[in-house]
């Protein structure tokens, strides 16, 4: 039946339906796919692909994707721009306070605990809200992951029908041919969402920095792969899915000469301290080391000498991504090309690191979006990590939940629409 037909019949069966119904139907038609077989949704992470990457490191096949379909500027991430808070914002469409994981690692006054990368796969009551995958198997259709963070845990009860625990040896070959597999199979059972992770750009950023030779090196390695991926669901037919591309932070670069050694900072007893490259976090682990915290703040003021700024837990609120369970107690956050290191790092060394405030520009991610769904030859100036999910479901022919803080924003431009 041609899209006029049925848009024919759809007025039809709108008008003869009770007024208290119409509502209710015309949400459902404008969720639904626009095309007559919705093609798979294939959301690759390219984990710490910055927003200008495409621009200094040659990468042809995203490039012409990005020149064929949709590139977004810069993609703005949530804070603390880092891999777990961010993906999993990405990948739920609210921010760290509201899903849970407000950090790579954090502690949770009311559990008496502390969180470490990956621990929601032994103990998922740190996960909040509705993963995509989870979404998508709720409105009746499959969904698979080849990694992302958190995949292989049991959110809410739940899992994709197809997962795999991570394990960073697998290599990228394998797992765009999987892809590529799940593309293959009949519709009934054809995997709806499809994720699939890189993490090897970031892994060169952080050793060699975000202008390195080498990490050059590992943008062209993930390039070729989304090379096999497009030619895979080329001989499937170009209408068989829709390829999304994200990152979840950019990368900034940090230097030997500007390190601020963490042995030098204060690690009193009573305080959980922990150190990452942007920031430093104290929190009080019992009422007597409560009562010390203001006389840390001063120390830490005192020994700063403009290399860091020392926020309390209400200053640390007003930049988001925490709650009052999670903020610690007293942190300290530096800028690029500064960072905190807890080993001895040559003062000619160059390095790459994240979690920076989100003034800084260099923590912008990218997106790239390419299939029947998405415009061609379009560039969206800016977007934010949140926009996301409801793209998404609209893209997989799907009603995004009520709840989520955005619609899709500028992220929505990039669909067609029926007249397109």
């Amino acid at each position: 039946m041609s899209d006029r037909r049925l848009s024919g019949l759809s007025v039809r069966l709108v008008a003869s339906l009770p007024v208290h119904l119409v509502v209710i139907t015309f949400a459902v038609l404008l969720s639904a796919p626009l095309f007559a077989s919705t093609p798979a949704l294939v959301l690759v992470s390219i984990d710490g692909f910055r927003h200008d990457y495409l621009d200094i490191h040659a990468a042809p096949h995203i490039t012409s994707l990005a020149k064929a379909g949709v590139r977004v500027g810069r993609l703005k991430p949530i804070y603390p721009p880092n891999t777990f808070p961010g993906h999993l914002s990405l990948i739920t469409g609210v921010g760290p306070e509201v899903h849970g994981i407000v950090d790579n690692s954090f502690c949770h006054r009311a559990r008496h605990d502390c969180y470490r990368m990956g621990m929601g796969a032994k103990d998922p009551s740190w996960l909040k809200a509705t993963p995509l995958w989870n979404w998508v198997k709720r409105q009746g259709f499959k969904s698979a992951t080849y990694f992302w963070p958190e995949s292989d845990a049991l959110w809410g009860g739940d899992q994709p029908d197809h997962f795999f625990p991570y394990d960073k040896s697998v290599s990228y070959t394998k797992r765009v041919r999987q892809v590529v597999d799940w593309l293959a199979l009949p519709e009934p059972e054809r995997p709806r969402l499809i994720t699939l992770y890189f993490s090897a750009v970031d892994s060169a950023g952080h050793r060699y920095g975000p202008l390195a030779p080498q990490t050059a090196e590992a943008v062209a390695e993930v390039d070729a792969r989304i090379g096999d991926l497009m030619r895979g669901i080329k001989q499937l037919g170009s209408d068989r899915a829709n390829v999304l591309i994200v990152s979840d932070h950019g990368m900034a670069e940090i230097t030997g000469k500007h390190a601020i050694k963490a042995s030098d900072l204060p690690n009193p007893k009573g305080f959980n301290r922990m150190v990452s490259h942007s920031r430093v976090r104290y929190y009080a682990t019992d009422p007597q080391s409560v009562s010390r915290v203001d006389e840390l703040m001063i120390d830490l003021k005192a020994r700063s000498g403009g290399r860091w700024q020392t926020l309390n837990a209400a200053e640390s609120l007003a930049l988001g991504g925490v709650d009052e369970q999670t903020v610690a107690d007293i942190m300290l956050t530096t800028s690029s090309p500064r960072s905190f290191v807890r080993r001895s790092m040559a003062a000619s060394a160059t390095e790459g690191s994240h979690g920076y405030l989100l003034s800084d520009p260099q923590m912008d991610a990218f997106a790239v979006a390419y299939g029947p769904a998405f415009k061609e030859g379009m560039v969206v100036t800016q977007a934010h990590q949140l926009d996301v999910f409801p793209v998404a479901a609209v893209v997989m022919g799907l009603a995004a939940p009520t709840n989520l803080p955005s619609d899709g924003g500028n992220l929505l431009n990039a669909l067609r629409t029926r007249a397109d």
